[in-house]
This record gives structure tokens, C-alpha cells and sequence, in this order.
């Protein structure tokens, strides 16, 4: 904040102390890839404002990692990411004689603005994978780069302009696109991050965050809100607040857009502290949140986006959402194990196995815990990966389990369990694995799994668990993972009558995490044939010869379908009329056996008592018969 020259800036300009301008790329031929890209620059462009046109001209070697070949020369060269610095292949391009770079990134997502210490005098540019693989695949492409120079005499909002190790500033809060970095979460600049390799785009979506932060100090007008300044105290205190009561490890940018807005809140009619580094400071500055204040908040959320969400990105969740139904029609499930961790651990057990060292793994145990992923309702076994350890001195490496207690195998039997998993993508995560018969634990093999399988194998690491395959990583632009079934074929591994143990195992490296491993509703079952005894009598409802009355015997004394206790149709016209009513006055006080419908061996006022109820009706219903009239 003491820089000089240290002045207020303009919006949507670029500091001349660091960053600049978002380049343009257009290609102007063939017709099939012609257009402007979105690209990123780099730290090692010329100053001012430079154009240069011309074919492009793929490098040899394609990397540019050694001297660049002739062809080249007098032409944009382009360039394949990886294997060397980014300076390197553009000066190895300028070497050749190249007028201009164009690096085609070697990963999906955004392209970067690219690094490195210098200033050479051809421009360069990265742009993102698909969109260079089309045009290297075009034929005879001509483009053309454009820089534009930076015009702001000021230090402020920089970061890191006065640490050599940067070699200038890495950040501009005031306007993050002039370092490669999303100003709102809309922008084309935003990292999506598909294999969390930088934890969803940290170290450039920050930019956004920062953006709503100078936004609130200076004011300024963007994105179509006109935002009044509250000013550094107010800001402080507000952003303070909000990350130390509101946040937690796994708030997104809905989360912040809330946060920010309750904590403006509170302090209304607060007057704030001066601020200082001192921690016992108890001067107040004589500023007073307002409601008026807590408006141009909201104006900052609406400007950076934050209730928005990156649909550039496409993210996906880590488990697929449409589980098939676990048994077919008219069938349902008969389990042998079923556990909901409701009421505690309920005779599973907890371990740990592999611990490369037992003097700093600090790990819990599997638990039962509440206050579950995504609201989630209940309770549910918890195994954890904590942000802790160096990969050094504190080492925690090693496999914590939970296991279940032993159950026999059914016939066609499966496993089903619901989970949410959360962890260090490649490095820490989950599997399955059984006991037969007290054998040793084996893992379910992929192939096992009718919905839901691994995620892939784990990277080679000091987790004990390395190489394995294993659910790791969260949803796509979250730190959460949205629950998903896995359903395993229990009986392609174990056959019925094995006695078997299920373990989950949740394995972490040296250092580092993210959250863990919920795991809930376990169920080890087999799909039966569902019988229905709609009047429990003992006779299911498919040979039921009366489905609605109970009649353990089925008499049926004249033979049609219908059983005595629902049949008082003695004429068999499929209708109870006054003919019914005639036959059975002349067989009262007999032992006729079609008449005496409760089948006790007369024919009494008991037997008229059914009769009557049904007078109109038609018999049955009946599984074995039916009357069409």
C-alpha cells in the first residue's frame, strides 16, 4: 500500500509495473478453422503495441525444446507445450528466425499466460488444446498476433512486484485478465481444472475473488453494476469476518457470495476497528457499516459472478447419477447385511494397516459422524483425508479400514453402498476389498462392478494404497463430491455359503488431502421372487383360488376356479342374483359342499351370511379363474 506511484486506476486498464492487455489471435485462413481465439500471452513479450502476421508453421522439434528448424523462418511457429521452459521454445524460435509464437497447450481447459524471466521481440502466445490441434490439422493457416501496451502508472493492487523470486508482480487484483487471471467467473480466463491438478484453478481463479475485493475499496463501474467504494477498512473487516465465522475449507464461490453478504450484515452499525498489524489494537477507525454499504456488495457479487456457475466448463460429478434398480420386476431384495450407521458403527470394526510411520500419522480412525456432504440427511461412516503431514518429517502415509462383520454368501449375490468421496486427486482414495472365508484381503477387481467402478489407479507415491485402483478426487469445480450408488456383482467373487468380510480402505500419501470418504447404506443382498399374500392365508396371490378372503384349504367343490369362501355363484352364470338365493334355501340345512361356502360341513345362516354381502356381485377374484359377461 506504500508503493509509488501508488494512484486509484482506471477500469479495465493494465499496470505498466506488470502484465498487459489481453493479446488477439485470429486466423484469417482456411475458411474451416478462420476466427478469433481466446488465448493468453506471456511475461516475455515485447513492450507496446506489436502486430504480426503470417503463416503458421509447425516447429521441428514440435516441442521447440532444441534449436528449431529453417522452416520457421519468417513465419508464426507453432509450438506443442511441455518439455521445457516457455521462454526457451520462444527464444528457440526467434533463433530460427520465426516472427511470431504460437504454443498450443498440451492439456485440456484454458491456455495460461506463460512465464518467464526476459523480453524477447517476437510475440507469444498459448492457446488451449482443441482449438490448436484444428489448426495445426488446417492446411496452409495464416494468422495474425497482436499485442497492446500497458498505460497505468501505478503499483496499486499489484502482488509479489517486490519479490525477487517472482521477478515482478504475479497478480493484479484491480484488473486480473492483465495477467492472465478471470475477472468474473464468466470470463474465457477461468482454469477448469478437469484432472484437479492446481485444486480447481486456485493459483488463477483466485483472480476473481481479488477482483471483488479491489472492486469494494475503489468502486468503479463493471459488468454493468455501478459499485460505490466502502473503502480498505470496511472491506478488511468485512472479508475478515466472512472467511473466519462463515467458510470453511470447502466453500465455493456460492458460499463466499452468501458469507460476504451475512457478515455485511452483522456489522451493520459497527464502528470498526483501525486496522493494524498489531494485534492488540483497540483504536476505533470512526467507520460505520452501512446498509447502503452492504448494497454495493451485492453490486460486487452481481459483478464478478459469483452465484454463477462456470458453464464453460461442463463439470461432471465424480460418481454417474442413474444407478439401475437393484432387482428386477417383481422381485425385491433379501439382505444379509444391511448397514445405515444410524445407530453408531453397529458391529463393524476400524483399523489401520501399512502405516509407513507410526510416530507421525496422524489420520483418525473411520467414524460415524453427521453433518454429511451436500446437506445429506443422517448419519453415515466417515474415513478421512486431512490436509496434514509434509511428506518429510511428518509423514502420513498409510491405510485406515472399516470392516464389516462376517455374513454368508446367498445365491446371485450383490453390493450395493452408497458414497461421497472427497480427497487429494491421484494421490489419496478409496476401494474395496473382501475376506473369503478368512482369507486375505483381496481387492474388487473392476470388473466386478455392475455401476460405478473406480476412478482409476492412484499415482505411485508412499501411500500404501499406490497403484491400486480407487475412487479419488471430488466433482468437477467443487470440493465436494454429490453421493452416488456403486453396485458390485458380490457373486462373480464368492460363491454362496462363503463366509465373507467387506473392508473399505481409505489410503493416503505423505502429506497433503482434501476431506475424505463418506460411505453409507451398505448392503450385501440377493433378489428373490416378492410373494404377495394379500389375504394372508398362507397361499400367494398368484394361485390364489380367492385372493381377496382367506381360505387356507382352497376347497373348490364345484371345480371352477373360485374357491368356496368367494364362490356363491352356485350356478356358475358369473352372477349372485335370486336364483343363488333359490338354490341355497333348498340346500339349507344340508351338507351340500357347494353350498356351505365356509366349509365347516353345513349348510347353515353361517353360509348366508357370506352369501349375502355378495348379492349382485360376481365370484372370485380369483388367481385361477375369471368371469366375462
Amino acid at each position: 500500500g506504500n508503493d509509488i506511484p501508488g494512484g486509484t486506476r482506471a477500469v479495465g486498464g493494465c499496470s505498466i509495473f506488470g502484465g498487459s492487455p489481453l493479446p488477439s489471435f485470429s486466423v484469417t485462413s482456411p475458411a474451416s478453422v478462420a476466427g478469433d481465439y481466446d488465448i493468453q500471452g506471456a511475461a516475455f513479450n515485447p513492450s507496446g503495441d506489436v502486430t504480426t502476421s503470417g503463416d503458421l508453421e509447425a516447429a521441428v522439434p514440435n516441442d521447440g525444446c532444441a534449436a528449431i528448424g529453417a522452416s520457421v523462418a519468417g513465419n508464426i511457429a507453432v509450438i506443442d507445450r511441455g518439455g521445457c521452459s516457455f521462454i526457451d521454445k520462444a527464444t528457440n524460435a526467434q533463433n530460427a528466425g520465426a516472427i511470431g509464437v504460437l504454443v498450443v497447450n498440451n492439456v485440456a481447459g484454458a491456455p495460461i499466460n506463460m512465464g518467464g524471466a526476459g523480453s524477447l521481440n517476437i510475440p507469444a502466445v498459448m492457446i488451449g488444446q482443441t482449438e490448436g490441434d484444428a489448426i495445426k490439422a488446417a492446411s496452409n493457416a495464416t494468422a495474425s498476433i497482436s499485442l497492446f501496451s500497458s498505460s497505468q502508472n501505478s503499483y496499486r493492487w499489484m502482488v509479489g512486484e517486490d519479490s525477487a523470486a517472482f521477478g515482478g508482480a504475479i497478480r493484479d487484483m484491480w484488473n486480473p485478465t492483465c495477467m492472465g487471471d478471470p475477472d468474473k467467473v464468466s470470463s474465457p480466463l477461468y482454469a477448469c481444472d478437469p484432472n484437479g491438478l492446481d485444486s480447481g484453478g486456485v493459483h488463477s481463479n483466485s483472480g476473481i475473488i481479488n477482483h471483488g475485493f479491489a472492486l469494494m475499496v475503489d468502486g468503479g463501474t463493471f459488468n454493468g453494476q455501478n459499485i460505490a467504494p466502502i473503502g480498505l477498512t470496511k472491506t478488511s473487516h468485512l472479508y475478515w469476518r466472512t472467511m473466519s465465522v462463515y467458510q470453511t475449507p470447502v466453500s465455493g464461490y456460492a458460499d463466499h457470495a452468501a458469507a460476504l453478504s451475512t457478515s455485511c450484515t452483522d456489522l451493520i452499525g459497527n464502528n470498526l476497528r483501525t486496522l493494524s498489524t498489531n494485534t492488540d489494537i483497540t483504536a476505533l477507525s470512526g467507520e460505520v457499516m452501512t446498509a447502503s454499504d452492504c448494497d454495493q456488495v451485492e453490486k460486487v457479487i452481481l459483478a464478478v459472478e459469483l452465484n454463477l456457475q462456470p458453464v464453460l466448463c461442463d463439470f461432471q460429478t465424480l460418481l454417474a447419477q442413474s444407478p439401475p434398480a437393484e432387482c428386477g420386476a417383481g422381485e425385491s431384495a433379501v439382505a444379509v447385511l444391511d448397514q445405515d450407521f444410524e445407530s453408531g458403527l453397529g458391529g463393524w470394526t476400524v483399523g489401520s494397516r501399512a502405516v509407513v510411520n507410526p510416530g507421525t500419522f496422524d489420520v483418525p480412525q473411520w467414524s460415524v459422524v453427521g453433518d454429511l456432504p451436500l446437506n445429506v440427511a443422517g448419519q453415515a461412516a466417515f474415513g478421512a483425508d486431512p490436509i496434514i503431514g509434509d511428506c518429510n518429517a511428518d509423514v502420513e502415509a498409510g491405510v485406515n479400514f472399516l470392516q464389516s462383520p462376517a455374513f454368508i454368501v446367498p445365491a446371485d449375490a450383490l453390493l450395493s453402498f452408497e458414497h461421497s468421496m472427497s480427497s487429494e486427486a491421484n494421490w489419496d482414495g478409496g476401494n474395496v476389498k473382501v475376506s473369503i472365508n478368512g482369507g486375505a484381503y483381496q481387492l474388487v477387481p473392476a470388473a466386478a462392478f455392475i455401476y460405478n467402478p473406480y476412478t482409476g489407479p492412484l499415482n505411485a507415491s508412499d501411500n500404501p494404497m499406490a497403484g491400486e485402483p480407487a475412487w479419488h478426487g471430488r466433482d468437477g469445480g467443487s470440493f465436494q463430491s454429490t453421493w452416488g450408488e456403486s453396485q458390485i456383482d458380490l457373486s462373480s467373487i464368492a460363491s454362496a455359503g462363503d463366509e465373507v468380510e467387506v473392508r473399505f480402505e481409505m489410503g493416503t500419501d505423505g502429506c497433503n488431502g482434501l476431506i475424505g470418504w463418506f460411505v453409507d447404506n451398505v448392503k450385501a443382498f440377493s433378489c428373490e421372487v416378492t410373494v404377495t399374500d394379500s389375504d394372508a392365508d398362507g397361499v400367494p396371490d398368484d394361485v390364489d383360488n380367492c385372493t381377496a378372503v382367506a381360505n387356507a384349504s382352497q376347497f373348490d367343490a364345484d371345480g371352477d376356479g373360485f374357491g368356496n369362501a368367494c364362490d356363491t355363484d352356485v350356478n356358475n352364470d358369473c352372477l349372485i342374483n335370486f336364483l343363488d338365493i333359490s338354490s341355497f334355501a333348498n340346500a339349507f340345512n344340508s351338507s351340500d359342499p357347494v353350498h356351505d361356502f365356509n366349509v365347516d360341513g353345513a349348510v347353515n345362516f353361517l353360509d348366508f351370511f357370506v352369501l349375502t354381502p355378495s348379492f349382485g356381485g360376481q365370484p372370485g377374484p380369483s388367481a385361477l379363474a375369471q368371469c366375462a359377461l
